[in-house]
């Protein structure tokens, strides 16, 4: 059972409701003592913090509060993976006294056996391009992963034109492309990074953990995935985040209207 929790964005509200409302992971892990994995799939900050911010304190805060009464509820791993550059900003190192066998920060492609015969492959947000990145890590990607964790766009959630822009190699703009990956996957790919939650086939982005913008009527939490690591088989639930602050959103199609008075 994996616990995937992305797009935290410590910053982009109040530190304190936020942190208030990151109590509801605490609350699930003490009544769900069955998590075996828990990843954190990017942009865990929104912005560069001072050091001395309530955002930044409160946000080493969570994340030490998480490593110890993750242990206590019987958590094995935690998994973390570098956001977009421009929000977690190399940030992560604050937590690399904290790594050990059973907590670990990704800042580049990284394969391993997370847990006995689940071979997990982790893949950040690098700016890089989609062929350098290929050929960098092509003996990561032939490896056999049985699910795999992101945190960037995929060509089948961004329009065409964009996928082909993407596609100039002088632009640093890693797109993954989706039936390339899904050829060395076996299981489901946890993507972070699209705040809405999306479902296509075996992708799954997992969204934003709270709601700050309008024009996102999704459920926000984060998301449990139950593996077999027999069959590759699994089922991904969405747990909903009931303090997520509501922007109800009205569009008005002003071609309807005739004149200004209407």
């Amino acid at each position: 059972n994996i616990l995937v929790l992305t797009d935290i964005h410590w910053g982009a509200i109040d530190p304190d409701t936020q942190y208030d409302d990151l109590e509801q992971v605490f609350i699930f892990l003490k009544e769900f003592h069955d998590i075996d994995l828990i990843v954190i799939g990017g942009d865990y900050f929104d912005s560069k913090l001072s050091l001395n911010s309530k955002a930044s304190i409160l946000s080493v805060q969570w994340m030490e509060r998480l490593i110890t009464e993750s242990e206590t509820c019987g958590v094995k791993k935690i998994r973390v993976i570098k956001g977009t550059q421009e929000h977690d900003n190399s940030q992560l190192e604050v937590f690399r006294e904290k790594e050990s066998e059973r907590f670990k920060i990704f800042n580049t492609n990284t394969v391993e056996e997370t847990l006995p015969d689940m071979k997990c492959i982790y893949c950040p947000d690098e700016n890089i391009n989609a062929k350098d990145y290929k050929d960098i890590y092509i003996d990561n990607i032939l490896s056999g992963a049985s699910i795999g964790f992101f945190h960037g766009s995929f060509d089948i959630v961004l329009p065409d034109i964009v996928v082909q822009m993407s596609e100039d190699s002088s632009l640093k703009s890693m797109i993954f492309e989706y039936d390339f990956w899904s050829k060395f996957i076996s299981g489901p790919m946890i993507a972070g990074h699209w705040h809405s939650g999306v479902e296509i086939d075996d992708l799954i982005y997992v969204g934003s953990y709270e709601r700050w913008a309008f024009g996102e009527s999704d459920p926000k939490g984060f998301g449990v995935v139950r593996f077999d690591t027999d069959s590759n088989e699994y089922i991904y639930h969405k747990i909903e985040n009931s303090f997520a602050d509501i922007y109800e959103t009205v569009e008005i199609n002003t071609s309807l209207y005739k004149n200004l008075s209407d």
